[in-house]
């Protein structure tokens, strides 16, 4: 009898043994702060840090002023911390942005609890790029003054990303007059089959036959201005083009290029990563 209570005592110990959490419900007397989680060395006081520093205005941000007039804008400060900080943990969807100022305390703690909306965030990278530009080339010249790496011996590797705009939206201008040349080749037969048609209309037996004879002339003059009105539009990129001495166009995702991926040709993005020797 005694060695079976001496074995559901050491049960009720090794139940008991695990590390227990707070009760959701408990209040405390002196609550934590958000700042006790987030450690003295996290990145994210970097990312504050730094942007703190920044003339946001002398970069380019717009709303870098608040106005007298009208909704208080987000500070473009807040919204660049947020912007740095999916970077750093490769978030770059807005509407991930935003949940993690909702879930993440580490976001949190950086915007003080603001929750911009995902339009926001997005319209803060559409808006600003040229100052977004600008800020990585201070932040570059910011870790040189830190010594933060040597700059002597770059380690630089790619990968080529596959861009949202087919092969039929891409041209360079030699394809481009190709196309065109194709179109007009394509034109010459559909007003030679619209002759033929109208020769047809004459005879005996097209009378007969005039109403389907009918449909396949508005059948076949609904393809012609169809493709005259791409011909019309592949003159016009064409024109610009050699005007302006652009090489190649993408009519969808106008920054990628064509190349060369996978052994075929595509429209793609090449994206490149620098590593510096220096370990700090």
């Amino acid at each position: 009898m005694a060695d079976k209570d001496s074995k559901v005592r050491q049960m009720d110990n090794q139940t008991n043994s695990y590390v227990e959490g707070l009760s959701r419900s408990q209040t405390f007397l002196l609550p934590k702060t958000i700042g006790e989680y987030v450690e003295s060395d996290n990145p994210v006081r970097f990312i504050d840090a730094y942007v703190n520093t920044l003339d946001m205005e002398k970069l380019g941000f717009t709303h870098s002023t608040p106005q007298d007039l009208g909704r208080p804008s987000y500070n473009p400060k807040d919204l660049c911390k947020l912007y740095l900080y999916g970077g750093l943990n490769h978030i770059r969807s807005s509407r991930k942005l935003e949940r993690e100022c909702k879930t993440n305390l580490e976001a949190m703690w950086l915007l003080k609890g603001l929750a911009p909306d995902f339009k926001t965030v997005a319209d803060f990278r559409k808006d600003n790029p040229s100052a977004i530009g600008a800020l990585f080339k201070d932040f570059v010249a910011f870790l040189k003054d830190l010594s933060l790496y040597g700059a002597r011996q770059v380690t630089v590797d790619g990968t080529k990303l596959r861009a949202v705009n087919s092969n039929d939206k891409a041209f360079t201008q030699r394809a481009l007059a190709k196309r065109i040349k194709v179109m007009e080749k394509s034109v010459k037969h559909y007003l030679e089959e619209l002759d033929a048609a109208d020769v047809q209309e004459t005879s005996d037996e097209q009378h007969a036959n005039s109403e389907s004879g009918e449909e396949a002339k508005a059948f076949e003059v609904d393809k012609l201005a169809s493709l005259l009105e791409k011909k019309q539009r592949s003159e016009e990129i064409l024109d610009k083009m050699e005007k302006s001495g652009q090489k190649e166009v993408a009519l969808t995702d106008p920054d990628c290029r064509q190349m060369m991926n996978h052994g075929r040709v595509e429209s793609c993005y090449n994206m490149q990563a620098a590593v510096d020797s220096k370990i700090i």
